[in-house]
């Protein structure tokens, strides 16, 4: 087995608080958010967030960056970063992230590369909404004539 899924802790509702994907996904997802918080947030490590003005602080950083980051949240010597991806519409759709044995990456430049990966997600999910409009315009319009 790969060293990477050894021994993590079953994926539970507070682990979504803690994961920089899942911090991407409530951070988007008010209503994700209001019952991951209605319950304890079990304490992984020593770096585990689970306290709910702890949890409300990070997601708030969230919207405002659109980068996450779990620093050894859910297991010692692993560390994530995630990034949003954006529909044409501007609503969330997903999120995209790497994790990295802590120490191993510079976070710093790893985030950037995610946040770069998620904003050309997002532009070509624009550009592919753009092109499915245009293509059912061209197709409405045959079909008329």
């Amino acid at each position: 087995m790969n060293q990477c899924y050894r021994n993590l802790p079953t994926p539970t509702t507070d682990s979504w608080a803690l994961s920089a994907t899942g911090k991407v996904t409530l951070a988007f997802n008010p209503e994700a958010a209001e019952q991951v918080l209605s319950v304890p947030i079990r304490r992984y490590t020593p770096y585990t967030l689970n306290r709910p003005d702890q949890l409300l602080a990070a997601l708030e950083q969230v919207r405002s960056s659109h980068l996450a980051f779990d620093r050894e949240e859910l297991r010692v010597g692993w560390s994530c970063v995630a990034a949003p991806i954006f529909g044409s519409d501007g609503s969330f759709l997903a999120s995209i992230g790497v994790a990295a044995p802590t120490g191993r990456v510079r976070a710093d430049l790893v985030a950037k590369q995610v946040a770069t990966a998620a904003a050309s997600i997002s532009t070509n999910t624009v550009r592919s909404a753009a092109y499915r409009r245009r293509t059912d315009a061209r197709l409405s319009l045959q079909a008329v004539r």
